[in-house]
């Protein structure tokens, strides 16, 4: 049976090679292997230095964009940053970043995450606003 790990890889959209970059550690637990670029360059994607800052673009939806007055905004984040730790950074810029929540419902490569997730460079992090139906 394929880990989380693994199936989120394989559910991937657009991922076109069902389990690529699944592996198994030594421990048996799923790893994802690095990867070559895909025209076969053998390059190792970019990895950031330690204490490199990593850049990640902020999406907000519905009442959250109405709020805060954008769709979207690149933002730069010290390696190792979590979803708190942007939520925090976004509202302590003051009007109008201040009206989100200090605990919003938020996805990371749209798939929910908790707040304590930690954040890559590329991550797209969508403010998911409260729902009602019926």
């Amino acid at each position: 049976m394929a880990s989380a790990a693994c199936a989120a890889v394989q559910d991937a959209p657009g991922s076109g090679d069902p389990g690529r970059g699944c592996a198994r550690a030594a421990d048996g637990r799923a790893a994802v292997r690095e990867l070559t670029d895909p025209v076969g360059s053998g390059s190792v994607p970019h990895r950031p230095r330690a204490g490199a800052a990593v850049q990640v673009r902020t999406i907000f939806f519905a009442a959250y964009r109405d709020a805060v007055g954008t769709g979207s905004l690149d933002l730069e984040l010290p390696e190792g940053a979590t979803v708190a730790q942007l939520v925090g950074r976004l509202r302590a810029r003051g009007a109008p970043f201040d009206r989100l929540p200090a605990s919003p419902a938020v996805a990371v490569n749209r798939a929910v995450v908790r707040s304590d997730m930690r954040l890559a460079s590329g991550d797209e992090v969508a403010f998911l606003p409260p729902v009602a139906g019926g």
